[in-house]
């Protein structure tokens, strides 16, 4: 019984600590680990490039983020951790933004380039379009 006992107790104490080394090696960080530094880790060397009034791609795009501990990890842009400010895509040229991820910050770029319009397609032309001088063109019936 004692024996029986004994065993049963030395395999609890193995799968408890098989356990703790399997949460230990999953990079599992602490809430109490606070986040001391962010910085650009991947970021496209040619940077990330956008058209006028766009959404960027920002999905290859990561933060190293290092704790107080000394622990490193990197973060995809697209965590819901991650927040962007003073991304203003409706102007043309180089564009800074600050990321920030667990109360840190770093700057970022992305080139806005100006929206070209290549064609233009009138679908249903109306039959005629008049015009008087000295009056605006409204191009109502044009779709």
């Amino acid at each position: 019984m004692r024996r029986t006992l004994l065993v049963s107790a030395l395999i609890l104490i193995c799968v408890v600590l098989t356990g703790a080394m399997l949460v230990a090696c999953t990079g599992f960080q602490a809430s109490t680990d606070k986040v001391a530094s962010v910085s650009l880790n991947s970021y496209p060397s040619d940077g990330v490039t956008v058209y006028q009034n766009e959404t960027p791609d920002f999905s290859n795009c990561y933060l190293l983020v290092t704790y107080e501990s000394g622990n490193t990890a990197v973060v995809p842009f697209t965590d819901e951790g991650v927040s962007t400010e003073g991304l203003k895509t409706s102007v043309v040229g180089e564009q800074f933004y600050t990321v920030s991820y667990g109360g840190k910050s770093t700057t970022a770029s992305v080139v806005v380039k100006p929206l070209v319009i290549s064609d233009i397609e009138i679908n249903d032309a109306p039959d005629s379009i008049i015009v008087v001088e000295g009056n605006n063109f409204v191009p109502s019936g044009i779709s």
